[in-house]
């Protein structure tokens, strides 16, 4: 991901992923695997440039998390 205050200037946001799925196959007892279709990308969403990472979040009751160390293949 990249770090707050580097050198990427976000000029619009992509919309957001959909039917995202977990892979259940990929799971163990610290970490899952997850896959989604991109949600409606391309020049006019992402300014002309490619998508380089993602934030997930998660929440639970009232409180989200930031989740570290996303690996995106």
């Amino acid at each position: 991901m990249s770090s707050v205050g580097g050198s990427a200037k976000i000029l619009t946001v992509p919309n957001s992923p959909i039917s995202v799925a977990e892979l259940y196959s990929s799971r163990t007892a610290t970490s899952l695997g997850l896959q989604w279709t991109i949600g409606g990308y391309g020049p006019t969403k992402d300014g002309g440039s490619p998508v380089i990472d993602y934030q997930v979040t998660y929440t639970t009751g009232s409180t989200s998390v930031v989740v570290p160390n996303i690996l995106v293949t």
